[in-house]
């Protein structure tokens, strides 16, 4: 093949108009054309899928992030219920006592059931984890508060 029927690009490459040794191909350009649409229409498919995917991954982000916050706010909740409860008890509060036994039950329950049917359960410790400490902090300044220090 001569230097001038050289392809400029490799994907051009068994497309051209000529063949130095058959002479012209009519086909040629029509084969480049529909290769070329191809290529396009594959393209988009894979930008398509590739916007899907990214799509799919925020909503996973978001769901992840929002069950972290929950279990983090349950468990600020709950820790500063416990610390409550505990002075309640070495005070001898009876019905201090028990409401926050209730309801420190009430939310192990809900806290259980939602680490069950997670999957990666990774944010969930994590908010779990640290609306502990968080918990724990404000327990104590509520119970040495309100119910005396």
């Amino acid at each position: 093949m001569a230097w001038w029927h050289k392809p400029d690009t490799p994907d051009m490459e068994g497309y051209m108009p000529e063949n130095v040794y058959n002479g012209p191909d009519p086909d040629a350009y029509k084969r480049y054309a529909e290769m070329k649409h191809r290529q396009a229409r594959e393209n988009k498919l894979a930008w398509e899928k590739f916007q899907k995917e990214k799509k799919e991954k925020a909503i996973q982000m978001k769901n992840k992030l929002k069950e972290a916050s929950i279990l983090f706010f349950v468990q600020i909740l709950m820790y500063s219920i416990w610390c409550i409860n505990f002075r309640a008890v070495a005070d001898a509060h009876y019905h201090t006592a028990a409401l926050s036994d209730f309801m420190i039950a009430s939310m192990n329950f809900f806290v259980i059931k939602k680490i069950a049917n997670g999957q990666d359960n990774i944010h969930q410790w994590a908010g779990y984890a640290l609306g502990s400490v968080v918990g724990s902090y404000l327990g104590i300044w509520i119970s040495a508060t309100f119910l005396g220090g």
